[in-house]
């Protein structure tokens, strides 16, 4: 007698899946749990089983899962994260199942709050840390370990370095032939798109043609920027004598500001428009190409920053079976943490998605799901002349606020968190649940003076 439990076929899975299944015997006995693959041929694909486990029903497992770093700055000469002195990262927590946590850290680095699900951390020293999370249920306790390697930026500042929000160890890369691209329902193929699909996510596509990729920063630091690169991964320019013709279309670099959690388009620090012949080539490339641009004045930028490549309309023909016209797809990473970086700018939605494009710059996987996690590995050339103090008091503190014009930005929460906002008289002027990490509040018609910010036990102050 044999019982089937589960089936998987034709599918193709980029990451762990979880599967749990309910057995039981009819009769007293030996039973054998087993697992079949067949394929019509030898080179059909692969699977992998991990962490086969059998229990009672009624068991309950410790808890399982991983721990990441928020994402940094990554420094292109030395491969390790780059990060400010004494600013706050988040600790990104992607353990199941867990009732309560315990975090620790070898060295002189420093965790807000060791009991809390995501705390941050904050580092004085450049060298190796050894991050610890013991989290416990029913079932008992589970360790989960993060090594990694810090460089901590020198109150003096840096000469001269390149960056990316990537990480090359830990984070996954696409090659050329894989690069992520939109099917035709909007759904996002990431297997033998090459030669296929030229609609790519990170890059030109049906529905946008500017994408940005976001640098974090604290709020008061200075950086001067000379030159960017990246990584261009496909690309053709449609010229046709006769028909449409893209030879003098134009692609603009643009540094932005953050307000509201994305670009603010009214404020650009800098930009600069290019022919795109003359700035990416004029004809197909079938092995990645790495491009520079050289700005053709240092720009200074402050803070949290965006860059962004905005494209000229482009020819693209989406109706036959075999793509004609021009197409871009940029270096395409995907963060391990499940933090997005790259930003987009859509000029229409997917069909049937609730997405309403409004002109504005939006994170990636609010577009669509399918892009949680990406990023654009485009790397400016910084230097930083002095570093601004971060206190180690606000190192500590588990929440942070600021206020962008006429909004309050709150970090440092957990999905359902209620914020209350009090004025110094101890009115209670707005309370919110917050519905990520972090919380923005239009506070333009607020009287000006100084406002406390309570959550889950924490207060802070902020001055409008």
């Amino acid at each position: 007698m044999q019982d089937e439990l589960f089936t998987v076929t034709d599918s193709i899975m980029t990451d762990w899946e979880l599967v749990t299944l309910n057995y039981t015997p009819e009769t007293t006995g030996e039973y054998c749990f087993a697992f079949w693959a067949n394929s019509e041929l030898a080179s059909d694909g692969y699977y992998c089983i991990e962490n086969f486990s059998l229990r009672k029903s009624s068991d309950v497992l410790p808890p399982s899962g991983a721990i990441y770093m928020s994402n940094t700055l990554n420094s292109l000469l030395s491969g390790q994260p780059l990060v400010f002195p004494n600013k706050p990262y988040k600790l990104i927590n992607q353990v199941e199942d867990a009732d309560s946590y315990e975090w620790s850290v070898s060295g002189t680095a420093q965790i807000s709050d060791p009991t809390v699900r995501e705390p941050y951390i904050s580092f004085t020293q450049s060298g190796n840390y050894t991050i610890k999370l013991m989290a416990t249920n029913k079932g008992g306790d589970s360790e989960f370990t993060l090594n990694m390697n810090f460089d901590v930026i020198d109150y003096e500042g840096i000469s001269s370095e390149a960056v990316s929000t990537a990480n090359d160890q830990l984070d996954l890369v696409y090659q050329q032939a894989d690069l992520p691209a939109y099917r035709e329902d909007g759904t996002i193929q990431t297997r033998d798109t090459y030669d296929i699909l030229y609609h790519y996510a990170v890059g030109v596509n049906r529905y946008y043609r500017a994408i940005a990729e976001r640098f974090e920063i604290p709020d008061n630091q200075e950086i001067e920027v000379s030159s960017v690169s990246f990584n261009m991964m496909s690309y053709n320019i449609y010229m046709n004598t006769g028909q449409e013709d893209d030879s003098d279309k134009n692609v603009k670099l643009v540094f932005y500001p953050e307000k509201d959690g994305k670009p603010d388009l009214e404020n650009p620090f800098y930009e600069e428009t290019a022919n795109i012949i003359k700035k990416l080539g004029d004809s197909e490339i079938y092995l990645y190409k790495r491009i520079g641009w050289d700005l053709a004045e240092v720009t200074k930028v402050t803070g949290t920053f965006y860059i962004a490549l905005e494209f000229d309309k482009l020819m693209m023909d989406l109706d036959k079976e075999w793509t004609v016209g021009s197409f871009f797809g940029a270096d395409t990473r995907i963060h391990v943490n499940g933090e997005t970086t790259l930003y987009v700018k859509p000029e229409m939605a997917i069909e049937g998605s609730d997405y309403v494009p409004d002109g504005e710059y939006c994170r990636a996987d609010e577009f669509s799901p399918e892009l949680k996690g990406y990023s654009f590995t485009i790397m400016p050339w910084i230097k930083i002349t002095e570093v601004s103090s971060v206190s180690e008091v606000e190192s500590n503190v588990r929440i942070y606020a600021s206020v962008d014009g006429s909004t309050l930005k709150v970090d440092g929460l957990n999905a359902g968190d209620r914020v209350d906002i009090y004025s110094i008289s101890g009115r209670l002027t707005a309370s919110v649940r917050a519905d990520s990490s972090t919380l923005y509040l239009p506070i333009a018609d607020w009287p000006r003076g100084v406002y406390i910010i309570a959550t889950n036990g924490y207060s802070i102050k902020f001055v409008k």
